[in-house]
Order: structure tokens, then C-alpha cells, then sequence
């Protein structure tokens, strides 16, 4: 069932990578809201075209990830047609190939970047997968319950720290690239600010209500019970996570993707995956163990990475060298 569901999602990869792309383009440009609105046309009509394909077109459950392939579709059409919409206003900045762009100067600090970029995203996303097969070690209840709590842990990140790390990322980028120093680091502050305390309101919810959102996911007294007991390690978790997401997008802002690479190395598996395997695996705490392991993991690397970013980070050396990056590539 797994591999049938997963290549009915095949034919809506590329549309969707294609939408990320123009997205980034036009969020480097302060133009925000277009992504956003048709994010939430397309979630409007991903409900709709799941109603369809599951109940309508009788394919069951395989009907979901033809409706979200569809759904991918669409949403990079509309992409499409906004920028044609706007081309003009955007000329400046409208992609065009040329064999000049293909040289050695323009692709290397690109893909340096890319690459860092891609793999620190990597490191992260694998180790929580890894932590759900060690998760499924220690049995079906402990595996159902790490997986129920790791998608509210998620559900919350994406909701707020997650877009925050995003907007911090483009912000500082583009103060820096405009050679104002003192204000991208004074976003960066806010961004902690706004993050943090978005973050200690959302615990202040979700921590009291544990059983109740672990009610809502399982009716077996043992499965709310784990998660109701999960629930309070993952919000100590994801105030580490809310700090890293800064962290994370304000380093590349500045072009330290290498860095935020190797702090998600040693967070998530020199420390996360270790640490909790042994907390999971040798002692009386089972899959409790794998959240104070990501607790221990994350802090660590957040910790390390507002060090850097206060005792080692030369706001106005970072403008000049990417003034000097910005020379060389349009030479």
C-alpha cells in the first residue's frame, strides 16, 4: 500500500519543486503574499479534489496522492501565470539563459550553497526518521505514540518557527546584500523576539491540553497516555527548535550554509540519535529517552550557533564580502 500510494505522488514532484523555485524568487523580492495566496487557493482546492478522487471517483485511499499530485499542478500553473502577469514589473530580475551563466564564477557559490543548503535539510529530516524505526524497536505502542507526537511537534514548527526562520533567511539576505549591516542584525534580533515568545504562548496551550490532543488521535488508554506524557518533553523540544530556526535562518542569510550543515550534523546525529538510542535502549525510559535525545541535540547546536553568530560574525565584513560575491557573479 505504501509503494502504491507513494508513486501516484511521482507525476506532482516536479510541479512542486518548480513552484518552491519561483517562490524563492519572488520571496527574495519582498513579494510574499503571492505565494501565500495561492498556497491557501491550492489547500482550498486539495480538499476539494481529495473529496473527489476518494469518494466521488471511488479510488480510496490511493485517490489522496492523485489529488495532491493534481493539487501540485495547478498550484504551480497559477505560479505561472502571476509571473507572466508581472513580468514587466520584473524585468530586472526575470531569469534568462545564457552560456555566461553557466561559468565557473556564477555556478560554484551557487551550488556551494546549494549542496549546504540541501544536506543540512537532509540532516534533520532523516534523523527524525531514523529516531521513528528506533521508536518502532521498542514496540507498536511506543512506535504509535513517538509518531503521533512527532506530528504535533511538526504540525506547531511549520505553523510558526519554521516560516520565521524562512522570513529571517530572506530579510538578512537582503540587508546584508544591500550593504545595511546594523539592520539585518537588528531583524535577526526581532526574529528571536517574535519566535520565542509566539512559541512560549503556543506551550502555554498545547502543555496543559496533552491528554486532550493525545484523545484525539487514539482511543487506546495506553497510546494517550505515552503521548500525554510525550507532549511536555516535545515542548521543552520545541522551544530548542523554535531558537534553531532563527539560528539556522539568519546563518544563511549569510551565506553560512556550511555552518548551519555542520551544527545539524552535531545536533541531530553526534548528539539527538546517540544520546536517545542509549536514554531509549539502556535505560527504563523507552521512547521518552529519543525526545530528551532531541532535546540534548538541539539545544547544543542552538547554543552554539547564537555563539557564533554574537562572538564571531562581523555584520559589516558579511555586507562587504557580499557586495564583492555580488560584483564577481555579474561580472
Amino acid at each position: 500500500m505504501n509503494s502504491e500510494f507513494s508513486y501516484r505522488l511521482l507525476p506532482g514532484l516536479l510541479p512542486y519543486y518548480a513552484f518552491r523555485v519561483c517562490t524563492k524568487f519572488l520571496q527574495s523580492q519582498d513579494l510574499i503574499l503571492p505565494g501565500v495566496i495561492i498556497g491557501f487557493l491550492a489547500n482550498g482546492f486539495n480538499i476539494f479534489s481529495n473529496w473527489l478522487f476518494i469518494f466521488q471517483f471511488e479510488l480510496g485511499v490511493n485517490g489522496a496522492p492523485w489529488a495532491t499530485s493534481l493539487t501540485r499542478a495547478i498550484q504551480f500553473i497559477f505560479m505561472i501565470l502571476y509571473l507572466l502577469w508581472r513580468k514587466d514589473s520584473l524585468a530586472d530580475t526575470w531569469p534568462s539563459f545564457s552560456l555566461r551563466k553557466l561559468s565557473y564564477n556564477v555556478v560554484k557559490p551557487f551550488l556551494t550553497l546549494a549542496f549546504s543548503g540541501m544536506f543540512s535539510f537532509a540532516a534533520e529530516a532523516w534523523s527524525f526518521e531514523v529516531t521513528t524505526i528506533l521508536a518502532g524497536l521498542l514496540g507498536t505502542i511506543a512506535l504509535d505514540s513517538h509518531t503521533i507526537t512527532l506530528n504535533i511537534a511538526t504540525f506547531i514548527y511549520l505553523s510558526f518557527p519554521f516560516a520565521v526562520g524562512i522570513a529571517t533567511s530572506i530579510k538578512v539576505g537582503q540587508l546584508i546584500g544591500e550593504g545595511k549591516a546594523a539592520d539585518a542584525r537588528r531583524s535577526a534580533i526581532v526574529a528571536y523576539g517574535v519566535n520565542f515568545a509566539v512559541q512560549i504562548t503556543l506551550i502555554a496551550i498545547v502543555w496543559p491540553c496533552s491528554r486532550l490532543i493525545a484523545s484525539l488521535f487514539s482511543k487506546d488508554e495506553e497510546i494517550v497516555d505515552l503521548v500525554a506524557s510525550l507532549i511536555p518533553l516535545s515542548c521543552i523540544f520545541m522551544l530548542g527548535d523554535a531558537v534553531q530556526a532563527n539560528t539556522g535562518g539568519a546563518l544563511r542569510g549569510l551565506g553560512r550554509q556550511k555552518l548551519v550543515l555542520l551544527l545539524n550534523i552535531l545536533g541531530f546525529w553526534l548528539l539527538a540519535v546517540p544520546f536517545g538510542a542509549v536514554l531509549a535502549f539502556a535505560t527504563n525510559i523507552g521512547v521518552r529517552g529519543l525526545w530528551w535525545g532531541f532535546t540534548v541535540g538541539l539545544y547544543s547546536a542552538a547554543f552554539i550557533g547564537i555563539l557564533f553568530l554574537v562572538f564571531r560574525v562581523n555584520w559589516e565584513k558579511e555586507a562587504f564580502k557580499a557586495q564583492r560575491r555580488i560584483a564577481q557573479t555579474s561580472q
